[in-house]
């Protein structure tokens, strides 16, 4: 994947029912991050996929915002050799 970070912002907005949200925003996803996403779905066959969402709090000329990373979930390089039964056995041995 490229160095290319998916990156949003949200802003306070007048939340007029609990049910409303607090913050709205946007989010840029590169294609990079889409296409690692989607190759995941494809090899686990899950309908989902995890990822990490990380938040800053920022000021700016119009008052303070939230900037937002998502970024695919960090597996390291030996829990990706392993196979699941490999990981559950590691896991039982501890």
């Amino acid at each position: 994947m490229s160095s290319r970070k998916s990156l949003g912002n949200l802003t306070p907005v007048d939340q007029p029912t609990e049910r409303h949200p607090r913050f709205i925003g946007k989010i840029k996803l590169h294609n990079d991050l889409l296409s690692y996403l989607q190759s995941q779905l494809s090899e686990t066959e899950a309908d989902e996929v995890v990822c990490n969402l990380a938040g800053w709090i920022n000021d700016g000329p119009n008052g303070r915002f939230i900037t937002v990373e998502l970024s695919p979930r960090f597996v390291s390089k030996q829990q990706r050799t392993l196979s699941a039964s490999d990981v559950i056995s590691e896991m039982l041995e501890q």
